[in-house]
């Protein structure tokens, strides 16, 4: 028998997983933030899906869906549909002027439709109603811009 080896004591073997559970945490927040970066930097792109983005970060489809949970809540895919929608509420809100079919296409989205049923299930609101919104504050700071007087202001429904 071999007298150099040592029996591992239970307190080793909780500090042993600690360390291969933070490693594996750390791995995830890489994982999760080279994701991110891919995502926004293609999100205009029609075809962005997680599985072309597990391929071009060459990690398994499933890890990376780990990893999203675990470090967002949310799958990857979740992460793309919310990353679009919140882009093109962005842009909307800052331009409601803009052909919102040609912003949600520069968005990623595949229509008005498509970028219709995002605005629902990802933050909850109408999209017809958010640009009605939206360009009625748009004309409200032209016209302050010309008349700051507090009349001037547009309120109600047109």
């Amino acid at each position: 028998m071999n007298s150099t080896l040592k029996p591992v004591l239970p307190q080793e073997r909780v500090s042993h997983r600690a360390k291969q559970s933070s490693v594996l945490a750390a791995d995830f927040h890489a994982i999760v933030a080279s994701a991110a970066q891919l995502i926004q930097s293609e999100l205009c792109n029609h075809q962005l899906n997680a599985q072309l983005i597990s391929t071009r970060q060459q990690v398994n489809p499933e890890l990376l869906d780990m990893a999203f949970l675990h470090c967002r809540g949310r799958s990857c895919g979740d992460e793309i549909a919310i990353s679009r929608a919140s882009r093109l509420f962005k842009r909307l809100g800052d331009n409601p002027q803009h052909s919102p079919e040609a912003m949600a296409r520069s968005c990623g989205f595949s229509g008005l439709a498509d970028a219709g049923k995002a605005f629902r299930d990802q933050l909850g609101i109408e999209m017809d109603a958010f640009l009605h919104t939206s360009q009625r504050a748009l004309q409200d700071r032209q016209l302050r811009r010309e008349d700051p007087r507090p009349e001037r202001l547009i309120v109600g429904s047109a």
